[in-house]
């Protein structure tokens, strides 16, 4: 989920050509709000997804022209977004791996709460990605990146 969209913003005014912010519902339309009220974020778009791999299918045929660099993700993986049900593989991971090719760089920061499921759904994720790496741990923040 993109939220305010800050991260999609700041790629977008560093000169990534292309930005796509993903996001459900009423949060759609705060983004493509705040996409209009700045001029200056070219090439800076928003799309809903709901975490399904036919959304995700249409998404990368679509918007995306087939092709994704990176997915930039904050506060997505934790065990209240998928229901609690880190025994299955949560719906995040699944679109991820849809969406990404082998160049793809993932990167997830999540913000480590109680009982939030982070481990478990990094240990998931260890089973369906080549690579899941810790990439820093600042304050209570894990960041990691996964490749196909």
């Amino acid at each position: 989920g993109a939220g305010l969209g800050l991260p999609s913003f700041v790629a977008g005014l560093c000169g990534a050509s292309k930005v796509l912010l993903t996001d459900r519902g009423p949060i759609v339309e705060v983004a493509a709000a705040n996409i209009a009220a700045n001029p200056q974020l070219k090439g800076v778009e928003v799309a809903e997804l709901e975490w399904t791999e036919a959304d995700a299918a249409a998404l990368l045929a679509g918007p995306l022209g087939g092709k994704v660099d990176l997915i930039v993700g904050c506060d997505v993986c934790f065990a209240p977004l998928f229901n609690g049900a880190v025994a299955e593989t949560p719906a995040l991971l699944h679109v991820l791996h849809a969406v990404a090719s082998a160049e793809t760089e993932i990167l997830l920061s999540v913000e480590r709460r109680e009982k939030d499921g982070i481990d478990e759904f990094f240990e998931v994720a260890k089973k369906m990605f080549s690579a899941v790496e810790d990439l820093k741990m600042i304050g209570g923040v894990r960041i990691a990146r996964l490749r196909k």
